[in-house]
């Protein structure tokens, strides 16, 4: 359902149809005309005719027309294969930006959580007397980096995931998707 798709089937149609049109010339043209024509004394007249044309000689080279209408048609025959592989080739790698950033930031709470073990043990060897303030301080300043750092893969994953919709020609699902998350980043008070 990519946008680009239905441009490019457009331009081939648009090649096809003017490539009907060079082929007709290679065939006779058949005219009905009539005229009805009322004159002064109230009798009308009449006029009908059937013309038929077939230019046997021209100036323009039909065949080379005609050879140049397919020649568009097969560009955008081309065209198209073209455009369903850079989209395939986009769809693909967007998909392994979503799925590195997915893992990233499965792989980040390993961190997080000895991060908060670290807080934990800093805040017990304070009341101890075991740990300074300054330790203290620096596992709190940790464990914000630690969650500063999966926010942002967290940011970079919608963000592949808006990329990869968008190139599957789904961007309307997007918030669907994020209805559906399963894991949802809160700012933790201090």
């Amino acid at each position: 359902r990519h946008p680009g798709l239905s441009k490019v089937a457009a331009k081939r149609r648009q090649a096809e149809s003017l490539h009907d049109a060079s082929e007709a010339l290679h065939k006779p043209q058949v005219l009905a005309f009539g005229l009805r024509e009322v004159n002064t004394s109230g009798k009308p007249n009449w006029v009908a005719g059937v013309a038929v044309r077939w230019a046997l000689w021209d100036s323009i080279d039909r065949d080379k027309l005609s050879a140049a209408g397919q020649r568009k048609v097969e560009q955008a025959e081309l065209t198209d294969a073209q455009v369903r592989s850079d989209i395939g080739l986009l769809v693909e790698k967007n998909w392994l930006a979503v799925e590195q950033s997915r893992s990233q930031y499965l792989s980040g709470q390993a961190q997080e959580n000895l991060a908060r073990e670290l807080l934990r043990l800093r805040q017990a060897g304070l009341k101890e007397g075991t740990s300074t303030t300054l330790d203290l301080i620096d596992a709190q300043l940790n464990l914000a980096k630690v969650q500063t750092e999966r926010a942002a893969v967290a940011n970079q994953y919608v963000q592949a995931l808006a990329a990869l919709l968008e190139s599957t020609g789904q961007s309307d699902e997007f918030s669907r998707y994020m209805a559906r998350a399963d894991i949802k980043i809160t700012q933790d008070a201090p």
